[in-house]
């Protein structure tokens, strides 16, 4: 994984603005008919509310509750500070304290103590150099034939990082059976990026291509090998990239070819292969008995082509390549400073760059070395260690269901037919929430330290092994629960900070993780007012996603194609043309705010699905505090504008303008305008800047 690096750019500071009751330095509109009246300040930006400043929360929620946090934030150096940042951090202090908990030494916890140790003894993999990599480009230069090729690309044991032409990658559900499994097949990722650069040569794939070989020669010239070598094994590897590129055919597919080609059985995949020796790799893996598989037939077919001895050295560049380029983090300081330098655009150099940090190294080598469940597992038996946390988060995500259920029931763009179906589905919703289903077995796994003459990439090759072996023993069953929630799928990793909904299984997942942004923001031990303004507005937020534009194209197990694989739309034609009504004039309201006075007018188009959600989290949460009699409002309100707190610079906003969630600073004001509970708990009048009159509301739940 790639760790991004920001640039620094100084914020402009702009002049004063003084009103009768607001002192807002930065830009504040004069539009009286944008939101706020003109009065806003994109409060997300540095430099645009200061010490001094007196905003009322009448005017400007978002400033004025987040303007104490503003101004200590002022004395961090990060360019980007929040809510989502200060958890992150929270998160690698954690992950850290697993590492040097010298009160744990069971099995597991050595374990990742010894790959932590591998990871982070910057002297010995300093004193190694690029060394541990030579063994595993000695098996690759080892290969004499085609057929030597095939039983290395089909041995975990020679070819542990999964190199090769059309390699399995994990096990996955059926498009249309969401309960049976099927063995994902998928062409190797390529040096300069999608398949399209290989036919658009434009500057930016042309400074890819310098940079990668800029790169590879670096690493080939630390190993030994003379320019001319590194020239050779360059041209082989792009001659091999520019053949599968030209071959893929995964974004071409209809929706009836992805169920009866693409996903598919050994004797139909049998005749596209056409020699290629596609099921003595797979079953070499593990998968003899997987007779599902997803794959790109149609590149399958195109492999003989080139899988000959005449071949053969261009096969093995391209292994070499692959492998080099997966290899760059798990080296030296010098081969990682190296990749770090060379992978910023060359417009964007900066005189200065910092050094990788060793809590994101540790977390993405953990992950990419198949050790992220053994983490995972670890980190809830510390942070979780009995399940009150949870069922205090669980107990929460059952109100915010029962609050949908009335909502449901009383909307006026949905007929009794949609909300029939939809209270179907949200019956039918998966719940994960911070446990996975299973616990990992690392109980036949053993590491050796530097000291017992082990070396990082022996580590991953193991880690990655593993990971193989439970793949293998998935796709044994065939079959799997709708939703379960596998500790060893990295993509819902807990230890995470993210929540969301998945369509295609009609679940909810909210990762541990993502409880670090409360405990950032409130402590361990957060009021329900707290969790509720927290965590519980994102539940309500990924929840909503179930059924809107997109979610209603989902049933209840999560299949977007009906049996005659036509795409379901259990809305209807005339309840998707209301919710379009409503969710057209919210997009036309967030159209009126231009946040700076250098940026662009809000899209609304582009934000208002993610906003439609954001309101309706918030309205099943003030359905859920009716069930509470003494709810704070105006904690639960603040609550929700800490979530969005952040500070970054005005270059990085306007990038973030692009995106389809709205800015902090609107998902906090907009979102808060449309209720009555807000007005009614700051006393907000029509003078004021947070007001907006009822038949102005464009709250789409």
């Amino acid at each position: 994984m790639k760790t991004q690096m920001m640039r620094r750019i100084t914020a402009t500071v702009l002049a004063c603005i003084m009103t009768v009751s607001v002192s807002a330095c930065g830009y504040a509109g004069t539009d009286s008919s944008a939101p706020g009246g003109g009065r806003w300040v994109d409060s997300d930006v540095t430099g645009q509310v200061k010490a001094e400043d007196v905003i009322r929360p009448q005017d400007d929620f978002a400033a004025a509750v987040n303007q104490p946090w503003i101004i200590d934030s002022m004395q961090d150096e990060a360019v980007v500070k929040g809510s989502i940042m200060d958890a992150s951090v929270l998160l690698k202090e954690r992950i850290m304290g697993l590492i040097n908990d010298t009160g744990n030494t069971s099995h597991d916890s050595e374990l990742l103590k010894t790959f932590a140790g591998l990871v982070l003894d910057w002297n010995t993999r300093n004193e190694l150099g690029v060394s541990p990599i030579e063994p595993y480009l000695d098996a690759i230069d080892g290969i004499s034939s085609i057929d030597e090729l095939t039983a290395f690309q089909a041995s975990p044991e020679k070819n542990p990082f999964n190199l090769g032409l059309l390699m399995p990658i994990g096990v996955i559900t059926k498009q249309q059976y969401p309960d049976q499994t099927t063995l994902a097949l998928s062409a190797p990722g390529l040096s300069l990026g999608a398949a399209s650069d290989y036919s658009d040569f434009s500057g930016a794939t042309l400074e890819a291509k310098e940079k990668n070989d800029l790169m590879i020669k670096y690493l080939l010239g630390r190993l030994g090998v003379d320019e001319k070598e590194a020239e050779r094994i360059l041209t082989e590897n792009y001659k091999i990239e520019a053949f599968i590129a030209r071959n893929q055919h995964t974004d071409d597919y209809s929706d009836k070819e992805m169920i009866e080609n693409v996903e598919t059985d050994r004797e139909t995949l049998a005749k596209y292969a056409y020699g290629y020796p596609i099921f003595e790799i797979i079953d070499g893996r593990g998968y003899e008995g997987m007779d599902a598989l997803n794959v790109d037939y149609m590149y399958l077919s195109s492999l003989s082509a080139i899988y000959n001895d005449e071949n053969l050295e261009s096969l093995k560049s391209f292994l070499k390549v692959s492998l080099l380029n997966d290899s760059v983090f798990f080296l030296d300081r010098e081969t990682l400073d190296r990749y770090m330098e060379n992978s910023i655009s060359w417009t964007e150099k900066q005189p200065e760059s910092d050094e990788a940090d060793d809590g994101d190294i540790l977390k993405d080598t953990i992950n990419y070395g198949g050790f992220l469940p053994l983490l995972d597992e670890l980190y809830l038996e510390k942070y979780f260690p009995d399940s009150s946390k949870e069922e205090e988060i669980l107990e929460l995500i059952d109100e915010i269901i029962g609050s949908y259920r009335v909502m449901i029931s009383e909307e006026d763009w949905m007929d009794d037919e949609v909300k029939e179906l939809a209270l179907d589905k949200l019956d039918n919703m998966v719940i994960n929430s911070v446990r996975p289903d299973n616990v990992p077995d690392y109980s036949d796994v053993e590491l050796k330290s530097y000291a017992d003459g082990g070396t990082l990439m022996d580590a991953i090759a193991i880690g990655q092994r593993k990971a193989l072996k439970h793949e293998n023993e998935k796709a044994a069953k065939k079959e799997i629960e709708r939703g379960y929630w596998d500790i060893y799928d990295t993509g819902k990793s807990t230890t995470t900070i993210n929540s969301f909904y998945y369509p295609q299984q009609n679940a909810f997942y909210i990762l541990s993780g993502f409880v670090c942004v409360s405990d950032a923001i409130f402590g361990d031990d957060p009021d329900f007012e707290e969790l509720a303004g927290g965590i519980g507005a994102v539940i309500g937020h990924e929840i909503s996603h179930g059924f809107d534009s997109s979610g209603s194209h989902y049933d209840n197990y999560g299949r977007n194609l009906d049996d005659s694989g036509h795409i379901i739309d259990w809305m209807g034609i005339q309840g998707r043309s209301r919710l379009d009504e409503k969710a057209t004039r919210l997009a036309g309201y967030f159209s009126l705010v231009r946040p700076m006075p250098d940026m662009n007018k809000v899209t609304g188009s582009v934000v208002r699905d993610e906003a439609i959600a954001d309101m309706a989290g918030i309205k099943a949460l003030l359905y859920a505090a009716k069930n509470h009699p003494d709810f704070d409002y105006d904690k639960f309100f603040r609550s929700y504008a800490a979530l969005w707190r952040s500070q970054t610079s005005g270059e990085s906003e306007k990038l973030s303008a692009n995106d389809v969630h709205p800015l902090n600073y609107l998902r906090v004001n907009i979102t808060l305008q449309q209720y009555d509970e807000f007005m009614e708990t700051y006393d907000i009048k029509p003078e004021d800047g947070m007001y907006l009159a009822p038949d102005r509301r464009i709250n789409v739940w």
